[in-house]
């Protein structure tokens, strides 16, 4: 059903054109499964909600991350900050500076420190 929507309006064609593959929904990356895995040392941006060493493929590196992010990955070919990531909108619709105040409770906020790969475990934080 999406796949033929998708194509009745024609983001097959746009999404070809701009390099992308076009196939049949169904798992095989999600879990290495037919030629569709990683090889040694490629990495992944994925938005599935689990995650284990060589889960889609051997000596592969996963990248879970949000949808949005997923999506500036594929646009820009690397893992990038959705954030940093020119919105194409105009800017008053652009979702990043709209107020995320609620008035049925608030949390302390903490600065994002950004994308950090490989970083140190706990323990070592201050060795």
């Amino acid at each position: 059903l999406v796949k033929k929507q998708a194509e009745d309006e024609g983001l097959d064609k746009i999404l070809l054109e701009a390099g992308f593959d076009w196939r049949e929904p169904g798992c095989s990356m999600c879990l290495a499964m037919n030629p569709d895995k990683l090889k040694p040392q490629e990495r992944c941006a994925s938005t599935s909600n689990r995650n284990f060493e060589g889960r889609q493929g051997n000596g592969g590196r996963t990248h879970l991350m949000s949808p949005s992010m997923a999506a500036v990955a594929a646009v820009s070919g690397a893992i990038a900050d959705v954030r940093k990531f020119p919105y194409l909108g105009e800017d008053s619709e652009d979702p990043r500076n709209k107020s995320t105040e609620s008035n049925v409770f608030t949390t302390q906020s903490y600065p994002n420190p950004g994308a950090s790969v490989n970083p140190p475990p706990p323990y070592l934080e201050n060795a």
